[in-house]
Parts: C-alpha cells; sequence; structure tokens
C-alpha cells in the first residue's frame, strides 16, 4: 500500500468517525433501541471522567463537556474507529510519523501542573515530561537564564549502583558537577582512585595537587563514562560531557595523534580538563558548549602546542625542531636550569597544563619568550634549580 493509498484510508476513516457521532447526535442511531435514553448518564462527576479517561486513553483529547454530552454507546463506537486509526498510524513510515509529530510540536503544548518537588521522594510530574527535540545548544542556554550562573546545590545520593558505577565518584567531583560554571572540574574527580582522598579545607582549591593521575587508556575510558552518567543524574539538559565522548569515540581516542606519546592517557585527561574550564567560561559568559565538531580545532589547537606533537611532524616541523628550540633554553644537558627568583623565563601556565602555545612563541606581555620546561624545583634547599625537563611539571612530580 503506498502513501496515497494510505492517505485515502484515513481520510475514510475520519469521515466514517464524524458521520457516526453526527448520525448518533442527531437521534438517528437511537430510534428502535428502548435503552437509547437511559443509556445517556444524568450526571457526571470529575471521578467518573477521570475513570473514562483511564479505561479510554483516546479520551484524553476531549473536553469534559464533550464527555458528559456523549452517551456510552457512541463512547464505545467511537473508541472502535480510534483503534482503527491508530493501527493505520502504526503502518505509516517512521519517517512520515516522525516527520507528522515534529510539525505538531510548535502548536501543540503541554499544560505543568503547579505542585512540589524535593528531589527525594516527592518527584513532581513535570520530571516525566518527553524530552526536548530542539538543539542541545539551546537547551544550554535555557538552562543558563533559568539557573543563573552558579547551578543547582549539590548532592551525592544518585544510584549509579543501578548503572554499575557505584563509588567511583568523589565527593568534590558531585561538587564540582553540579556548576556548570566550575573551573575546579577534573576528568580525575571521576577515576575510582581519587574518591578516597580527603581534601582539607586550606587546600580544597588546589585540584591539581592532590588527585593521581590518570596513566591507563582503559582507565581513561572509564572516568570519561563516570563523568557523562554522572552529569545526565546532574544535569539531563548538559550535554557538554557527551559531546567530549562523542569527539573520542570519532577520533578512536586520537590514537593516532598520541602513537609518539608515552602516556597518551595524560594528554587525553589534559585536553579534557582543558575543555571543561573552556565550556565554564562559555557557561559563565552565555555562550554555547563545545559541541563534538567543535572540539576537532579546539583538540589540533591543543595538541599542536606540544613540542612532541605528531600534528607538528605532519606539518613539516617534527618534535625534534620542538626539542632544539627549548634545549637551548635548558642548561648544559643534564636537564638542570639556574633560574634566579621565581623563573621568569619559564611559563608557569605550560607548567600547570593550560598553556595551548606552540613551543618558541610563548611570551610575556613585554615580548620576552618563556621556555615550554618543567619549574619543578628539584632540591627544596636549593632553590635556583629547576627540573627543566621538556615535561609539565603538574603531570611529572
Amino acid at each position: 500500500m503506498d502513501e496515497e493509498d494510505l492517505d485515502l484510508h484515513d481520510f475514510v476513516a475520519r469521515e466514517a468517525m464524524s458521520d457516526e457521532l453526527n448520525r448518533t447526535r442527531a437521534g438517528f442511531s437511537g430510534i428502535g433501541d428502548p435503552s437509547a435514553s437511559s443509556s445517556r448518564p444524568m450526571t457526571l462527576e470529575d471521578g467518573d471522567i477521570k475513570a473514562l479517561r483511564d479505561k479510554f486513553p483516546f479520551l484524553k483529547d476531549f473536553s469534559d463537556n464533550f464527555i458528559r454530552s456523549t452517551r456510552y454507546s457512541e463512547l464505545l463506537k467511537t473508541e472502535t474507529t480510534a483503534i482503527k486509526i491508530s493501527e493505520f498510524e502504526k503502518g505509516r513510515a517512521a519517517s512520515s510519523r516522525l516527520a507528522v509529530n515534529r510539525d505538531k510540536l510548535q502548536s501543540t503544548y503541554t499544560t505543568v501542573k503547579e505542585g512540589k518537588d524535593n528531589r527525594w521522594d516527592k518527584l513532581h510530574e513535570g520530571r516525566f515530561l518527553a524530552g526536548a527535540g530542539c538543539l542541545a545548544s539551546k537547551l544550554w542556554l535555557r538552562a543558563r537564564k533559568v539557573l543563573g550562573s552558579s547551578g543547582q546545590p549539590p548532592i551525592g545520593t544518585y544510584d549509579m549502583n543501578s548503572i554499575g558505577l557505584g563509588g567511583f565518584v568523589s565527593k568534590r567531583g558531585w561538587v564540582e558537577l553540579h556548576d556548570p560554571g566550575s573551573d575546579m572540574l577534573s576528568l580525575r574527580l571521576f577515576n575510582i582512585n581519587n574518591c578516597g582522598q580527603k581534601t582539607s579545607a586550606s587546600s580544597a582549591g588546589e585540584k591539581d595537587q592532590e588527585m593521581k593521575d590518570i596513566l591507563d587508556l582503559g582507565e581513561f575510558k572509564l572516568a570519561l563514562r563516570v563523568a557523562r552518567e554522572a552529569q545526565a543524574y546532574v544535569q539531563p539538559w548538559n550535554k557538554s560531557i557527551s559531546a567530549l565522548d562523542g569527539f573520542f569515540h570519532q577520533r578512536d581516542f586520537c590514537k593516532a595523534d598520541l602513537v609518539n606519546e608515552d602516556k597518551p592517557a595524560l594528554v587525553l585527561t589534559q585536553f579534557s580538563d582543558y575543555v571543561m574550564g573552556e565550556n565554564a567560561n562559555r557557561w559563565r559568559a552565555q555562550e554555547p558548549f563545545l559541541t563534538t565538531g567543535d572540539l576537532k580545532g579546539a583538540w589540533e589547537a591543543f595538541f599542536g602546542a606540544r613540542p612532541s606533537s605528531s600534528l607538528k611532524a605532519k606539518g613539516g616541523a617534527g618534535p625534534a625542531a620542538g626539542k632544539q628550540r627549548q634545549q637551548k633554553g635548558a642548561s648544559n644537558g643534564q636537564g638542570i636550569s639556574k633560574v634566579p627568583g621565581y623563573f621568569d623565563d619559564i611559563c608557569n601556565t605550560y607548567n600547570i597544563g593550560r598553556c595551548i602555545k606552540p613551543p618558541g612563541t610563548c611570551t610575556t606581555k613585554t615580548g620576552a619568550v618563556l621556555k615550554h620546561v618543567c619549574n619543578f624545583r628539584v632540591d627544596p634547599s636549593k632553590p635556583a634549580q629547576v627540573c627543566g625537563k621538556l615535561h609539565p611539571r603538574i603531570f611529572n612530580h
């Protein structure tokens, strides 16, 4: 049966239902039926109408007045016709059904009843509305307007056990995840190795000094999954971590780019933290989050700034060139740099994993070139000596 035949059958069915209703309302279908006059109830209370709607789901589209003015026998006939139309709708092509339902969205509204919700044992029915079919960025911006910049009060009672991930989120992970504008959100907060650590009040802001690094690729994938699922519990409208997860799966976790990296999981974690920080900035600025498409350019800019980047090799620069530029600033081949004071010629942003500029192009406001070498003090008794090797301090000390 082609679409024209289906449309014809649809029209005939609807006409038959309309004709039947007109005839019964005019009294013709009740001729010769002694029980016809008694089939109409004298009165219908609100509870009766609710019971009818429970028995006949198709009545949700009709008003209370219509139901009160219609005989019970007529409702049965209307139900039969509604079932036929429903069977016809099921026979339609899926693409046609989706298109018709999409066209109805702008003219169909759901009235949300006022009520109370405490996120625990009293859940408002508004939580169970159908999912929004608009762009994810539109949801993000609407949430920003409704919630403001600070997010929701954090709790940690989400049922992660139901999906096999109970105990994988640290307490700080739950706290930071509730605030889309948090600069403290890190993928390491969703690594089970960091869930048992205690955080003192004095060092609560130093997220990078207390958490264990993610060293294994499988460990990284698990942490990313935990973060994605936890965010789905906390903020179902927030798809920023899902976009990051989608990017990594599209790029096969950047294996081709990381072929020369000793610790690829560290690089992926560093990039994830960079993306989370950038999305926090965008939340505060009321801008859309980085989508999977946006992350392609972000990755190339981020990874291309690394000394051993394979992206540079593709462009002709090669990792060796980056090493030569940085070794000019490193001292006497021993990996130790003697720099007085606060090491003004070393990029501190690089050492905390935030600088994305290529080596040799990072400068101060006055134009002085900053080296991308480790500024870790090897010997506390000799503050002028630093590590000086070609790696960020944050991931190696």
